[in-house]
């Protein structure tokens, strides 16, 4: 039991008092539009262009981080894309420097039984012989760019660096002659470019 006030009757009386208030600036300052751009006055924060973000820049905003996220998607998709036949030309230079690796063992023993015979000299000899290292550091140089080139591929598509698999490249790239028409392609780009869709937007936002 007890109380808040002197000289009350009773000992368990209390006395409470409730307060509420709401300000709403009229006008804002420069009217309904001026806020819908740049807020309400005495906004501490800016937006992505450097002023205040009312509702309409609020908007231009959202749409420029949407801009930037296609923008992102459609890179990551190049850049799997270009890891992927990387990979696929790295197999291809090392299938080469294999052929010619074997090749090169081959002329080197041929030259090296005849000049063991006295046919060929050792210059010969070791010319062939130096051939058959350089070819045998291609192979190496090449295997080297296939696990590089994997390592990249891994990375863009979220895979580890090591799993115990090995990724190779299952599709063939088009062999066709391609005729592109650049007039339509430049049309298409002018229209729906992404850079240009968030510039526009930056503009509006500064507008």
């Amino acid at each position: 039991l007890g109380t808040n006030g002197a000289g009350v009757l009773f000992p368990s009386s209390y006395r409470g008092s409730v307060s509420a208030a709401f300000r709403q600036p009229l006008l804002a300052g420069s009217g309904v539009e001026y806020t819908r751009v740049a807020g309400p006055i005495g906004q501490s924060f800016g937006g992505i262009s450097g002023v205040s973000q009312g509702v309409i820049v609020a908007r231009i905003n959202s749409d420029i981080a949407l801009a930037d996220f296609e923008n992102n998607v459609r890179n990551l998709v190049k850049d799997v894309e270009d890891a992927y036949w990387d990979l696929y030309l790295a197999y291809g230079a090392f299938d080469n420097a294999k052929t010619t690796y074997a090749g090169t063992q081959e002329t080197w023993e041929k030259t090296n039984i005849r000049w063991q015979e006295g046919d060929l000299s050792e210059a010969d000899e070791a010319q062939a012989r130096d051939q058959l290292f350089a070819t045998e550091a291609a192979v190496r140089n090449t295997h080297s760019a296939i696990l590089a080139a994997e390592t990249r591929l891994r990375v863009l598509i979220g895979l580890p660096p090591s799993d115990g698999t090995i990724l190779v490249p299952t599709e063939d790239p088009i062999t066709a002659q391609i005729i592109y028409n650049w007039y339509d392609s430049l049309a298409t780009a002018l229209m729906n470019r992404v850079e240009l869709r968030a510039q526009t937007w930056n503009i509006r936002s500064l507008e």
